[in-house]
């Protein structure tokens, strides 16, 4: 995932006023931010996956200034043939297994 993260945001940079991320596991959202050159300023959290924003995100996105947003939407709106064209298309690499670090 975070091979994917720091191509996409490298190539689009330049394009791009802000980068966010969602529905990932609260751990690899820490550890992909922790990692990343380009940071993330928001994240998302699906409201299907979870009743209540873990806590914890609560805190780590307020020290580190991500925004936090909460959404109820499918939890498969991109699906894996998408992302393989868009990544294809901008020349970023595999994306195998980045589908299944999603909640």
């Amino acid at each position: 995932m975070l091979n994917l993260w720091s191509s996409l945001t490298e190539k689009l940079q330049n394009e791009v006023n802000t980068f966010g991320l969602c529905d990932l596991e609260t751990d690899v959202f820490f550890q992909l931010f922790e990692e990343s050159t380009i940071k993330p300023k928001s994240f998302q959290v699906n409201l299907k996956s979870c009743c209540v924003v873990p806590p914890k995100l609560q805190e780590f996105s307020k020290e580190k200034g991500v925004k936090l947003h909460t959404h109820a939407d499918p939890p498969s709106v991109l699906g894996q043939t998408l992302l393989n064209r868009w990544t294809s298309q901008l020349d970023l690499g595999s994306t195998t297994g980045c589908l299944e670090r999603i909640v």
